[in-house]
């Protein structure tokens, strides 16, 4: 058994017992949920490596190579993405009202 599970299990030893049959309850009804999840955040976790993340880019497409290169835009009609785009990306609060 690995460490984190020991102290896991002695965290819920210290439980009352009848807290204790409701997180094992609790674990067994959504055992395959919670198995879903930690596989997800292991993988998100997991580094990639150096092939993974470096994309061989046509250097005729690479703004960075390429400056003349036309910049594609989106008009989006909101005045203030640029400040508050974790707003309208992730629905933060807004930081600036320019509206």
């Amino acid at each position: 058994m690995s460490p984190s599970l020991q102290q896991a299990f002695q965290q819920f030893a210290e439980l009352p017992a009848p807290l204790q049959n409701d997180v094992a309850a609790y674990l067994q009804k959504h055992k395959d949920d919670i198995l879903k999840q930690a596989s997800k955040e292991k993988a998100l976790q997991t580094p990639q490596t150096e092939s993974d993340t470096q994309q061989k880019i046509d250097p005729k497409l690479d703004p960075w190579s390429n400056p003349d290169l036309p910049l594609t835009t989106a008009q989006t009609g909101l005045s203030d993405m640029a400040a508050n785009h974790d707003h309208y990306a992730w629905g933060t609060p807004k930081k600036h009202n320019h509206e």
